[in-house]
């Protein structure tokens, strides 16, 4: 039995790039699409939660240290300070930009998309019990250990999203009922990826990503469809994670299970890294062009990679969808932009910081208006050609813990080209952006 577990781990280590470092939790629940926020599937996996609550009480202590610790190992403070803090400062840079958000998001997908999230919140947490079963080394060292901590956190989520949905009664964007805040689908995604992370986030971070990548992909849905405010995703997010980390703290207390210090295992940028990241910003483009007169700072929403080349070199690239009003606040002009950047990596003070210089060029699409109410973009004016995007800017990157980090980002931007979309003078357009990252890094 133990060569076959052996033979399954080296599959699966071929099939999958392996890296050192990382682990993290996280529960699954799938939340009903109902009006009405308390389904009874969420009710049910809360009262499985509280069956297995003392069962964990019958094991014997773990005492088989970990290759590394997870992230949920970590003290209240460290996870306080490097999980919850940076959720809240993103929180926050949300605030008042929701209408902004909804109006983006109804933009580009105005009218029926296919409501794939309900069925994608679970898959990691699939992921997590397969490579189980098939006998791949985890965090939990038994079945019952794993599920116990799992219950628990799936119990919490449900508990904290059905309860402060009843307090802050907040109206959905769609007007259908008042259970907006927090997003449940969201937390419940975030939950399910972060128990694959803290089962085998340290020894496959590629999996990890993926599962937050596929978290943060049902969090966009659940604004495309109208049934979210931005702040309520973001919110939902923090909720799932956060009840993950809760739900492996009880856990291990109830299995009398040894909490490994994290300080022997302090973050360093090393090399030039790879990570994904989301992006929001602050941006004065698209500026003042032909009838079109903006008003204080637009909003910028991107997704970003960067890939290593050689030593503290590497290269980026971000796709992003912008927005900016009018003098007149019913005009509003959305674009988007691709761009591709060459980036410089310099660590600073200590291991945690780094300064990264970025130089791209890229593809601003035609800005559209629309007039009064949110129009589709294939409906709207357009009032500005596409034009050749130039940016350079700079980066203060935080890493948090092993494959974490925040950034705080400022950038000057260029496009020569724009002119009216009837052609009828040239004038280029120029701006700046502020804003903030959180990113997950791979290598």
């Amino acid at each position: 039995m133990k060569s076959v577990r052996m033979g399954s781990q080296k599959i699966f280590d071929l099939l999958i790039f392996k890296a050192p470092l990382r682990n993290m939790n996280s529960l699954s629940t799938e939340e009903k699409y109902s009006s009405h926020p308390g389904s009874s599937f969420q009710w049910l996996l809360l009262l499985i939660a509280l069956l297995l609550l003392p069962t964990p009480l019958l094991g014997q202590k773990d005492s088989v240290p970990p290759k590394s610790p997870s992230w949920v190992d970590a003290s209240v403070w460290s996870a306080a300070t490097y999980t919850a803090l940076p959720i809240v400062a993103f929180d926050l840079l949300h605030y008042r930009t929701d209408e902004a958000h909804r109006s983006v998001a109804l933009h580009y997908a105005h009218g029926d998309i296919p409501r794939w999230e309900s069925f994608a919140i679970p898959l990691p947490l699939v992921a997590t019990w397969g490579m189980h079963w098939a006998g791949v080394e985890a965090r939990s060292s038994s079945s019952l250990r794993m599920a116990s901590a799992h219950a628990l956190s799936a119990g919490i989520a449900v508990a904290m999203v059905q309860g402060t949905k009843r307090v802050t009664k907040r109206m959905r964007p769609d007007g259908q009922d008042a259970y907006s805040f927090p997003s449940g689908h969201t937390a419940y995604a975030f939950g399910s990826a972060a128990i694959l992370d803290a089962e085998y986030g340290e020894q496959y971070p590629w999996l990890a990503a993926s599962g937050y990548a596929l978290a943060s992909g049902v969090g966009v849905a659940r604004i495309l469809h109208d049934r979210h405010w931005a702040t309520d995703v973001i919110t939902g997010a923090g909720v799932g994670i956060g009840a993950v980390y809760i739900g492996y703290l009880l856990n291990d207390l109830l299995w009398d299970r040894h909490r490994y210090s994290l300080r022997d295992f302090a973050p360093s940028w090393g090399v030039s890294p790879l990570w994904l990241s989301l992006d929001f910003g602050y941006t004065t483009i698209p500026s003042s062009l032909s009838d079109f007169t903006p008003e204080g700072w637009g909003i910028m929403d991107a997704f970003s990679i960067r890939l290593p080349l050689y030593r503290r070199w590497g290269v980026a690239g971000r796709a992003a969808l912008g927005h900016r009003s009018g003098g007149d606040p019913t005009d509003m002009a959305d674009h988007y932009s691709l761009l591709g950047s060459v980036s410089y990596l310099y660590p600073i003070y200590s291991s945690r910081f780094a300064l990264e210089g970025r130089l791209g060029l890229g593809y601003l699409s035609e800005s559209r208006i629309s007039t009064g109410e949110i129009t589709p973009r294939k409906e709207a004016t357009p009032f500005a050609a596409s034009a050749i995007l130039g940016e350079a800017s700079c980066h203060l990157q935080i890493l948090l813990r092993h494959h974490t980090m925040v950034s705080l980002n400022a950038g000057y931007q260029v496009a020569p080209t724009a002119r009216p979309y009837d052609r009828s003078e040239k004038r280029g357009m120029k701006g700046g952006y502020l804003g903030m990252s959180v990113g997950y890094l791979i290598q």
